[in-house]
């Protein structure tokens, strides 16, 4: 080997080590930035650990293992939000357009197992909840995909502990995410153009008396589907009686599946919500009702459903709905010494167009 070949090797390898170099001493500063940001940039009452952090400049890789989030409501002091999860990872952050023109471009953010519990304050105010922190956005921040993946969700009323509302095996994808200091005032903070979510169950109580239970569901921009719904009194016909002073309808309702196709939903100039569909169908609904006329009247005034549908608060447009192969049951107690009579709907089946308020 002579000289000049010895001289481009050198210089060669020592590209590669100060390359090497470069990168090690990159990725430790760009690791410490981020920890000091976790440690010492975040709200009072945010409290974030977790147990390591990888970073990789090459690839624009960033993974928080095992992150741990809790933040404490201003106005109480007591536990707001806890989430843990397996790990946060940002991947394919475009350093040079960080750097050129001050954007975050980001490839994926996946956030793997999270499990959330959210405590529900009925004494706030919704005026109360604002993004104040980002109304300060001076950054425009673009993501291609946000992912989470087999994550919990449990929403608890914070005055008793009760579950009001809670998921499981949830997983989601939404594509081309995009904020800026326009879009985090508005009542959906962010925009986008895709989504898709599953979940495998979902548990929301309605109000005293009710609770909901869908087995699970596969949502997309294109049509949804729910897989064996249930809507039911949560306590027995005898539990009813003894809870209530005037007449109230104990029932049962059990839908077979239910699936909405070509739906829209958002906010018409960012203040009244909307939701349309094309196509709804109810697969063997079936609703059982029972009353107990030995109980008192109830004297107050109920609106009549189409009165109730034009006073909603939020536009509802479908386009056509239909039921398939649905059944009623009413059974009404009229007399002490008798049983309750009954009356049976089956096989039955309707079309209804233009349903809505608008």
């Amino acid at each position: 080997m002579n000289k000049p070949q010895k001289i481009i090797l050198i210089v060669i390898g020592s590209i590669l080590v100060l390359g090497v170099l470069g990168l090690f001493v990159s990725n430790s500063i760009i690791k410490s930035k981020i920890e000091n940001f976790l440690q010492s940039s975040l709200p009072e009452t945010l409290d974030f650990q977790y147990s390591d952090i990888d970073v990789s400049t090459w690839n624009g890789k960033v993974v928080i293992h095992s992150p741990k989030i809790n933040n404490v409501g201003s106005n109480t002091g007591l536990d707001n939000i806890k989430l843990e999860m397996d790990s946060l990872m940002v991947d394919g952050f475009e350093v040079l357009d960080y750097l050129m023109d001050d954007k975050i471009n980001i490839q994926s953010i996946q956030i793997r197992q999270p499990k959330m519990v959210y405590f529900h304050n009925t004494s706030i105010d919704k005026k109360d909840y604002k993004y104040s922190k980002l109304e300060k956005l001076k950054k425009e921040i673009s993501v291609k995909r946000v992912n989470i993946q087999n994550g919990d969700l449990t929403v608890r009323n914070l005055e008793n502990d009760s579950i009001l509302l809670k998921t499981e095996h949830f997983t989601a994808n939404v594509m081309d995410v995009f904020l800026n200091n326009k879009t985090v005032k508005q009542r959906i903070p962010f925009q986008f153009k895709d989504y898709n979510v599953h979940f495998d169950h979902l548990f929301y109580q309605l109000g005293e008396f009710e609770d909901l239970d869908i087995e699970s569901a596969k949502i997309t921009t294109a049509e949804s589907m729910f897989k064996n719904i249930k809507l039911r009194t949560k306590y027995s016909r005898s539990e009813l009686n003894k809870m209530i002073s005037v007449e109230r309808d104990h029932f049962d309702i059990k839908i077979d599946s239910f699936s909405l196709k070509s739906q829209k939903l958002g906010y018409e100039q960012d203040s009244l919500f909307y939701f349309k569909s094309e196509l709804v169908e109810l697969h063997q609904p079936k609703m059982s009702i029972y009353r107990n006329k030995l109980i008192a009247d109830d004297n107050s005034i109920k609106p009549l459903y189409s009165k109730m549908l034009r006073q909603l608060k939020f536009d509802l447009t479908l386009s056509k709905l239909l039921i398939n192969n649905g059944g009623i049951t009413y059974t009404e107690k009229v007399k002490a010494e008798n049983s309750a009579g009954e009356i049976d709907f089956s096989e039955l089946n309707a079309t209804i167009t233009n349903l809505s308020n608008t």
